[in-house]
This record gives C-alpha cells, structure tokens and sequence, in this order.
C-alpha cells in the first residue's frame, strides 16, 4: 500500500513546474506582442482559448453559479483584472520589478483577511507586512518627487494586479462550498468578460496578426495558461497555504534569472533591496500560518516526502541533462525560445532537490542553522550529490526503522 507521502509529492511538483512557467511566460507574451498581438487584445486570446479548452471539464459546473452568484460575479471581476493587468505590466515593464511589486499581494491577502474574514494578525504576520511595505516603499522612491510613488504604467500594473490576486484569494477562500471547477471557470470567463468590456469601452481597434502569430497565442493560452492554473491550483489545493506560498516564490527567481538571460534590463541596487524585503515579508506572511499547522505534521512522512522528492530530482536532473544537451546540438544553442525552456527546465532542477532537502531535514529534526547549511551545499559540486546521498541513507534507516520498506522510487508503509 502506498504511503501517505505520494499524496505530498505530487502537488509539490505540480506547484513547482506551475509558478516556474509563471515566472518565464512572460518572454513567449512579448515575442506575440512583437508580432502584432498584444496588449489587452493578447490576454483575449489566452484566456479565451483556455476557456474554450477547459469547457469540457468546466461546464458543467455552471449550475455551481446559482448558488453564490454575487461572490462569482465578484471573482470574476477580481481575476479579470488580475490577469488583464499582469500581461500590461510584463509586456511593458521590468520584469522582476514587476514580479516583486505583484508579489505584495501576500500582505494585501494578509490585511484582507483581516477585515473580511476576520483572521487575527500574527505578530509574525504583522512583522511580515512592515518588512513587506518597507520594501515596497524603497522600491517605488521616486528622488524628483522625493517620496514613494509608482513610476510608471508598469507599476500601477503590477500593484493594482497583485490587489485583486490577493483579493480573488479571498473570496476563493471565503467560498468552500464551490468546486475548484467553478472557481477555475469563474477565473477564465472573468477574464474574458473583463477583456471585451474594456476593448468595447476604450474602442480598441483590433490588431491583424498573422495566422502563425494567433495560432500561437491560442497554443499558449491551452499550453501554457491552462496547464499553469491546473497545476497552481492543484498544488494548491493539496498542501497547506503555507507550504505551497513559499514554493510560489520561485517563480520570482525564474523571472529573475529569465530576465538576465534574454533582456538587457537592468535592476539597481536600491530595487534588488527593496525586492529582497518583499521576498522576506512575503516568506514571513506565508510561515505565519505555519505555526497551526506544522505541528500537525507526522515527521516520518516528512522523511519520506522529503526522500522521494529528492531520488526523484536526482534522475529529473540525469533526464534534463541529456536534454538540454539534445536541444543545444539540435538548435544550435540556447537562446532565444529555445532558451525559455532551458531556463524552466533547469530552474525545476535546481529547486526540487533542495525543497526535499528542506523536508527531510524538518522531519530529522534538523536545526535552521543544519538546513541552511546543506542548502548552501547543494550549490558545491560533487558535495552536493554527496550530501543527497548522505541524507538519503540516514532517512532510509529512520524509515526502515518505522517500518516503511524502502525501494528505488523511495518508501512505502508495510
């Protein structure tokens, strides 16, 4: 019988391949824009062709929106928004200002929470919403006007669209008794609704993009956008909230490292500071919610999740090797579309092992100061694949000793 860690493992993985795509759509988003498709005309089609794909599945929960009509409705408005404002914000703006304005959407959540559903506030969690807005703060300083203030379209963008996030947050939480169908078809549709009403409104004329450009657009939207909230939403939905935010915080380091890959943008000293402050409120916000819930969790599972995920990286990274090798003889190198991929790919790579390290290290009971440690091990080469091993066999004895049997893939309860 399998062992309740595999439950685990997937909505890890699911939750870190979904907001690694999320970090590096942005680049394919451009290159369509660049063909003559952008702007709220592109989020039309994406959206709407994940609408179109997910009927099958999503329709009939349509009778769903006869029982909170008016909440619905409100999600609706909030994730149109949402999403029309972050593909403004990623096509005309810089891209890891742009993630990191977007990602206050944590404290917003946070206070949000507060008045609407009310959740105390933490002293952890209000430590997090000072760090947070300091970081905000120092981000948005403008010297000409001497004081904070968004700079642009970009960040009127990314912050307006980080607010409804955390606003669409709420209300899905607010709403248990709906299915995460409904949800999903209420995000989509909501999007597309928003998107007409705002081309009607402003009288947007529409764009003439090749048939290569829109084909494009709508293998994106059923591809990327569709497959990303699946896989969100599932990661989501089968871990606690504080787990998977801060596996969420990846996709700020594909933004980033996509970012230096493919664009010259430049991000100053004083935004990569205010950045790291929102990382940290954001981390802090997430943990917050942790204190409930960790002490619930068995530290045998942990081993074991930790474990699998860990043999599990290991031959991801054999796989992805040999692939990226394959893409670069075949292509003639990695940049470019090519290079998108790669960046996800090896961001995947990078990250899995340290998340089962992190796990198996919670469940051995290891100190903040031991996971640290071996987290800046997995950076070193050759120690790296020697700590994983290290680890491995110790978690097989503990495992073996609670009397799960352990194979090639990781355990299993006898």
């Amino acid at each position: 019988m399998p062992s309740n860690d595999e439950p685990r493992f997937y909505p890890v993985v699911a939750m870190l391949i979904g907001a690694t795509l999320w970090g590096v759509i942005w680049y394919p988003m451009r290159l369509l824009e660049g063909g003559g498709l952008g702007g709220i005309w592109l989020t039309l089609t994406l959206y709407g062709a994940a609408l179109v794909a997910s009927l099958p599945r999503t329709a009939k929960t349509i009778p769903e929106f006869t029982r909170r009509p008016g909440m619905l409705a409100l999600l609706m408005l909030a994730a149109g928004w949402t999403n029309i404002a972050f593909v403004e914000a990623v096509l005309e703006g810089n891209i890891l200002r742009v993630l990191l304005l977007f990602y206050l959407s944590p404290l917003w959540a946070t206070l949000m929470g507060r008045l609407f559903l009310h959740e105390r506030i933490t002293r952890v969690g209000f430590a997090s919403l000072v760090i947070a807005m300091s970081g905000a703060l120092l981000m948005l300083w403008n010297p000409i006007l001497g004081a904070p203030w968004p700079q642009g379209k970009a960040d009127w963008m990314a912050l307006t669209s980080g607010f409804a996030f955390a606003l669409s947050n709420v209300i899905v939480r607010k709403m248990q008794d709906v299915s995460i169908a409904a949800k999903a078809l209420s995000v989509w549709a909501g999007v597309v609704i928003v998107g007409v009403i705002m081309i009607a409104a402003f009288s947007l004329p529409m764009p003439q993009p090749s048939g290569s450009i829109f084909a494009g657009a709508v293998a994106l939207g059923v591809l990327g956008i569709l497959l990303m909230t699946v896989l969100v939403q599932y990661g989501v939905t089968h871990m606690p909230v504080h787990r998977s935010a801060v596996i969420a915080l990846i996709e700020l380091v594909a933004g980033a490292v996509s970012q230096q890959w493919l664009t010259d943008e430049i991000v100053t000293l004083r935004e990569w500071t205010g950045g790291g402050l929102i990382v940290a409120g954001a981390y802090l916000a997430a943990r917050s919610s942790a204190i409930r819930t960790d002490s619930m969790t068995n530290a045998i599972e942990e081993v074991a999740s930790g474990q699998r995920i860990i043999i599990f990286s290991i031959l991801f990274a054999i796989l992805i090797h040999f692939l990226i090798t394959g893409i670069a003889v075949v292509f003639g190198g990695i940049r470019g579309p090519v290079g998108i991929v790669v960046i996800a790919l090896s961001i995947v790579a990078i990250a899995l092992p340290i998340i089962g390290l992190i796990r198996l290290a919670a469940g051995l009971g290891y100190s903040t100061g031991t996971k640290v440690l071996l987290v800046i091990l997995m950076f070193v080469p050759l120690i790296n694949i020697v700590t994983l091993l290290v680890l491995s066999s110790r978690a097989t004895r503990v495992l073996r000793a609670a009397g799960y049997s352990v194979g090639l893939l990781g355990a299993r309860r006898d």
